[in-house]
C-alpha cells in the first residue's frame, strides 16, 4: 500500500489521491452505529481479538509492545502511571473490517463507520513545545481535510512538564497557542474570548501532563462520517471563550460531545465554576464540583444520571476501598480477556480518573463509587492543566436514544 492509500484515501485510477473527500451518502443517512468501548484487563501472551479499530495501553511499560502484530487495530502507549493493577486497556471495538496505514506522521486505523488517528512527535526536534504542538495540529487539520471521516468527536493530548513555566510561557499555555496555529487561528489575540462559531468547531478533549519524561507530544482522535454535537455547561464558561488572564490563546474544546448514536463523550472535566478554578488544596471538595458539572452535563444531553447509592459508606464499600489501598482490586468488575466480547461493550459508564497525587486514590474513589455505583473506572496519575487542580475526570457515557437527525449545534 502507498503511504496514505485505503479507504480513507481512495486514489483515482492515474495513482493520484483526489482533491475532493469522497462521498458515503447511504452511510450518512443511515442509523447512527454505536459507539461501543471497555476497560479491559489483557492476556500479555495472547493477541488482540479481530473486531478491535483502537486499543489504548497505560503505563511506562504498557502491554502494547507484546500485542503488535497481525491485527489491524492502532495501539496506542500513554505514559501515564495507572493506580491499580492489573492495569485494563482502552479497547474501542470496530463495526466490520478495519483497514490501518499511516499519512506523514498520521497513524490510523478505521472501519466503515468511525477513524482512529494518532500523532507521536519528539518534543527534541521541534524548538519548543509551542513549534511542536503547531505541528501535530497542522499535520491533523491536514489529514482529517481530506478524511472520509471528516467529524472530529474526540481529542487526548498528553505532554510532559505541562505545568512548568512561568506566566504565558507555562508550557500548557504555550502548547495552546501553538494548537491554534496549527489549526490556522492565528497568533490567537483576538480568539482568546472564543468565536461565535467556537460551538460548531470543536469538539471533546482533554489535555494532561505525564509526571514521568517522554520527551513526545502525542496527540489521537476520534472521528467519524457522521456528525456530533458539541455540548456545553451552563455553570462553566466555554473554554474557547476564556478570558485573557487564562493565557494569550482559549483551549479549542467543548465540554462534551453527543455523538450521532446518543454517546456522551465527555472532555476532562475539573473543578471550574465560570472560569475560575474552586477549592484549591481540598480534594474530595475538588471531586464534589466535579460531580455538579458532570451532572449538568447530562443534563444538557438529556442523558438520565446514574442512580446513586446511600450517601453513607456501607460496610462492603469499606472493605473495597481498603483493599483498593492495596493496588490489587477493582470495585466495579474490569471485564477480562476471557470474557465474551461478541456485544460490545457494557451499558455501564467509563470514567476516567487523573489524580495529580496518587496518595490520594482511596478517598477519591470512596467518594466517585456513591455516584456511580456501577462504572467502569481507571485511575491515572496526571498532572492537571492548573496548577491549583488536584484532579481531573473524563467519560464515555453510554447512549440512551439516538441523536435527532439536526442541530444547530452540530459540530462540521
Amino acid at each position: 500500500m502507498r503511504e496514505g492509500s485505503s479507504l480513507l484515501f481512495p486514489e483515482d485510477s492515474s495513482g493520484e489521491r483526489p482533491v475532493q473527500r469522497p462521498t458515503h451518502e447511504a452511510h450518512d443517512r443511515g442509523q447512527p452505529v454505536p459507539i461501543q468501548v471497555e476497560y479491559r484487563i489483557l492476556d500479555p501472551r495472547a493477541p488482540l481479538p479481530p473486531n478491535i479499530l483502537a486499543a489504548v495501553h497505560f503505563g511506562p511499560q504498557s502491554l502494547g509492545a507484546a500485542l503488535h502484530g497481525a491485527s489491524p487495530a492502532l495501539e496506542i502507549e500513554v505514559g501515564l502511571l495507572p493506580l491499580r493493577q492489573p492495569a485494563p486497556t482502552e479497547l474501542w471495538f470496530s463495526h466490520g473490517p478495519v483497514r490501518s496505514g499511516r499519512d506523514g506522521i498520521v497513524r490510523y486505523a478505521c472501519d466503515d463507520h468511525f477513524l482512529f488517528a494518532l500523532i507521536e512527535e519528539p518534543e527534541d526536534a521541534y524548538p519548543g513545545i509551542c513549534a511542536a504542538g503547531e505541528a501535530v495540529y497542522a499535520a491533523l487539520k491536514r489529514f482529517q481535510e481530506q478524511s472520509a471521516f471528516p467529524h472530529l468527536l474526540r481529542i487526548w493530548n498528553y505532554l510532559d512538564a505541562i505545568n512548568e513555566g512561568t506566566g504565558d510561557m507555562e508550557r500548557y499555555r504555550q502548547f495552546c497557542v501553538g494548537r491554534a496555529c496549527g489549526l490556522g487561528l492565528g497568533d490567537g489575540a483576538n480568539l482568546a474570548g472564543g468565536s461565535a462559531t467556537g460551538l460548531r468547531r470543536y469538539p471533546a478533549a482533554t489535555g494532561i501532563g505525564h509526571q514521568r519524561r517522554t520527551h513526545h507530544v502525542q496527540v489521537f482522535w476520534l472521528a467519524a462520517r457522521q456528525p456530533g454535537t458539541a455540548i456545553e455547561n451552563p455553570r462553566q464558561v466555554s473554554a474557547y471563550r476564556y478570558p485573557r488572564i487564562h493565557g494569550p490563546v482559549s483551549p479549542h474544546f467543548s465540554r462534551a460531545t453527543l455523538a450521532a448514536d446518543g454517546t456522551l463523550l465527555v472532555s476532562g472535566t475539573a473543578s471550574i465554576v465560570g472560569h475560575t478554578s474552586r477549592h484549591h488544596d481540598d480534594v474530595l471538595a475538588q471531586a464534589e464540583e466535579i460531580l455538579r458539572n458532570l451532572a449538568e452535563l447530562r443534563g444538557q444531553a438529556s442523558i438520565p444520571a446514574p442512580v446513586p447509592v446511600h450517601a453513607e459508606t456501607s460496610q462492603t464499600e469499606t472493605n473495597q476501598v481498603e483493599t483498593q489501598q492495596a493496588g490489587v482490586n477493582h470495585a466495579a468488575p474490569i471485564r477480562t480477556a476471557s470474557d465474551d466480547i461478541s456485544g460490545g461493550h457494557p451499558a455501564r459508564d467509563l470514567m476516567k480518573v487523573y489524580l495529580r497525587d496518587p496518595a490520594l486514590l482511596a478517598p477519591v474513589a470512596a467518594r466517585l463509587r456513591r455516584s456511580w455505583p456501577d462504572p467502569q473506572i481507571l485511575f491515572l496519575a496526571g498532572d492537571i492543566c492548573r496548577r491549583e487542580l488536584l484532579l481531573e475526570i473524563e467519560g464515555i457515557q453510554p447512549l440512551r436514544q439516538p441523536l435527532p437527525a439536526a442541530d444547530p449545534r452540530t459540530i462540521t
